[in-house]
């Protein structure tokens, strides 16, 4: 029974999924400009043979379905191209960049269990009193705070507080 629920749903998933990134796909081909136009900004020194050959590079020259199929199956393949930016190839970036973004998960992860736990057994063993009201109110502020601005707030608070504590990006352990 309980298997059963778990599959029909994760298989529901799928066509969700698809239809979302789908809308997306469609979404973002709606907005005037594409790829070529971003490269090419204001200084359009190409000719139009040239121009029709970048749009034949990146597939813009088919039709919006077939465009999107090519995507999918490149995401499940793991082939998700170069970076316009940097002409290196994206899952060699993500590689790069994984671990420090692992870190910070574990990191956040470890401090909403630090604090949430220990907050959430006050709030159901004071229930209604002051310090089960005093976590609600601190719940309910952190919930509706902007995570960005939550981050700059404590990023500017723990370097003022700590000399360890980096204001300027991320540095290494050990470094």
């Amino acid at each position: 029974m309980e298997f059963g629920y778990v599959f029909r749903r994760l298989l529901s998933a799928v066509p969700t999924v698809l239809l979302v990134t789908f809308m997306v796909f469609i979404a973002i081909h709606i907005v005037p400009g594409d790829v070529v136009d971003i490269m090419l900004g204001t200084q359009n020194y190409l000719t139009e043979s040239q121009i029709e050959e970048l749009y034949s590079e990146y597939g813009l020259d088919k039709p919006l379905i077939v465009q999107y199929g090519i995507w999918v199956k490149n995401l499940f393949t793991f082939n998700l191209g170069t970076s316009l930016r940097t002409g290196r190839p994206v899952t060699e970036l993500i590689r790069e960049r994984f671990p420090i973004t692992l870190e910070l998960a574990i990191l956040s992860l470890s401090f909403a269990l630090l604090f949430g736990i220990p907050m959430g057994i006050v709030s159901a063993t004071k229930r209604n009193g002051f310090l089960d009201n005093f976590v609600r109110v601190i719940g309910l502020i952190g919930l509706s705070s902007p995570s960005f601005w939550v981050g700059a707030i404590l990023i500017v608070l723990f370097s003022g507080a700590f000399q360890d504590f980096n204001l300027f990006g991320y540095v290494r352990p050990g470094v």
